[in-house]
């Protein structure tokens, strides 16, 4: 009878301290408007990409390590989610030049510290939320 109750006050010691260890990681949604109807393309700092299965928003920019231009990418058979335009004005959004930094700042981790909705405003005026993926790819542009 010792034996067992030293086994489980060692048990339970040993299981609080297991769980103790596991940490909860507080994730920032972020919001990137796209207005890429009022932009000409060759004016534009996004390249986007349609492939069949992805769809790739790649920033000219080799402004990561060794070069590398960070990209955003979805599922092209994501429709996404259609946005009221009077609703896009209470969504605060993150400009470009401070997604790129956090994006520099953190780039291993800043899929797991970040959600990021990309916010398409399509020709027709109708706007589009997506959730995407970043990535860095080293590439010529």
């Amino acid at each position: 009878m010792k034996y067992l109750i030293i086994f489980l006050i060692i048990f339970f010691v040993s299981l609080d301290l297991t769980f103790s260890q596991v940490t909860t990681i507080k994730r920032d949604t972020l919001y990137y408007l796209l207005d890429t109807a009022k932009i000409p393309i060759n004016d534009r700092i996004i390249k986007i990409v349609d492939a069949q299965v992805f769809k790739f928003y790649y920033f000219r920019c080799p402004c990561l390590d060794e070069g590398q231009m960070p990209y955003l990418i979805h599922r092209t058979n994501d429709k996404g989610e259609i946005i009221d335009s009077t609703k896009i004005n209470k969504i605060k959004t993150i400009a470009t030049v401070p997604l790129l930094y956090l994006f520099h700042k953190n780039y291993y981790r800043f899929n797991v510290e970040h959600t990021v909705y990309l916010l398409e405003v399509l020709p027709d005026k109708k706007i589009i939320k997506h959730l995407v993926t970043t990535g860095a790819l080293l590439m010529k542009m």
